[in-house]
């Protein structure tokens, strides 16, 4: 779930498990509507049924990477994309059941029922979930740390650099502090000290 330096669909590896457990949730649904129980967690022919089912999502993810700037761009955008990605999966998974010759058992018209559920699912699942990372209320794990440079006068550094910190250490990493020139300010170990404004600003370039 890191947002800036992986690449691919490891990037976004939190949506791809949501979408995982939507299907999860869906395949579960048309199961108890078509046969009224949840018989299958003890099938020992639906379960690998299911492991394919989700491996067939996964592929299709890898291949189209519906997640490309997922955090960035409009929730409205998220319709059309759940949606062309139901569509991927209901073809190929319409493909496989008539492959395997499993249609009698698990109707087209339940296939259909289970992506109804898993574009809805799916959809409010992730909206949920990337508004609740730009709010800020929960963090990606191993998301990159945010680099911070501060910038303030010898006598209140420490107090800065405390309040700047204070209940966001997993948040911040602490690059740089700028003091005035003659400053004897002891900086935290592994951290720049910056004397003068004119050398800060070519630091923060440079870094």
């Amino acid at each position: 779930m890191n947002y800036r330096k992986s690449n691919g669909i490891t990037k976004h590896i939190d949506f791809l498990l949501i979408d995982i457990i939507s299907l999860l949730i869906s395949f579960s649904l048309a199961y108890c509507i078509k046969f009224g129980d949840f018989g299958f967690l003890k099938s020992e022919t639906w379960l690998p049924l299911i492991m394919i089912i989700v491996l067939v999502d996964v592929v299709i993810c890898l291949f189209s990477n519906p997640y490309q700037h997922i955090i960035t761009r409009p929730y409205y955008e998220e319709i059309l994309r759940c949606l062309i990605l139901t569509f991927y999966n209901l073809v190929a998974v319409s493909l496989l059941f008539y492959i395997l010759k499993i249609g009698t058992t698990f109707s087209r018209q339940t296939v259909l029922s289970m992506f109804i559920f898993y574009f809805v699912l799916s959809l409010i699942f992730k909206c949920l979930w990337k508004w609740l990372i730009k709010s800020g209320i929960i963090r990606p794990l191993n998301a990159n740390k945010s680099s911070l440079m501060i910038v303030a006068p010898a006598v209140d550094a420490g107090n800065v650099i405390s309040d700047a910190l204070a209940g966001d250490s997993d948040v911040f990493n602490l690059k740089a502090v700028c003091l005035p020139e003659g400053s004897d300010f002891s900086v935290p170990d592994g951290v720049s000290a910056v004397y003068g404004y004119d050398c800060f600003a070519d630091y923060a370039v440079d870094n």
